[in-house]
């Protein structure tokens, strides 16, 4: 599961600055799945809080979430913020929700 998590990551820009993403929504939506659908020695399911809040830091913007989101929902079936609410507690979504909004538009 871990290196699901860590084979999806962005690739980085060899031009790119330390620290530059590479736009992926692709990327965000298998890291966030993974997270979601966590398991260990694939006997107990759970889910990796640290890694959504790893993704949900490196999304850029408003813009980047929905995106995921979307791409989230094509691939997967689901939506993303249904997937997150079924798995998360309120508190903890409602300071995610904080985060993205607090981002750029775009």
């Amino acid at each position: 599961e871990m290196l699901a998590i860590v084979n999806s990551k962005p690739e980085k820009s060899k031009d790119a600055k330390k620290g530059v993403v590479i736009y992926d929504p692709h990327g965000w939506a298998k890291r966030l799945n993974a997270a979601i659908n966590y398991s260990w020695i694939g006997l107990f399911w759970g889910t990796d809080e640290d890694a959504i809040n790893a993704v949900v830091m490196e999304l850029p913007s408003q813009q980047a979430f929905l995106d995921t989101a979307q791409v989230y929902k094509d691939t997967y079936g689901i939506a993303l913020m249904e997937d997150l609410v079924g798995d998360l507690d309120p508190a903890t979504i409602d300071k995610y929700r904080k985060l993205i909004i607090a981002k750029p538009k775009k």
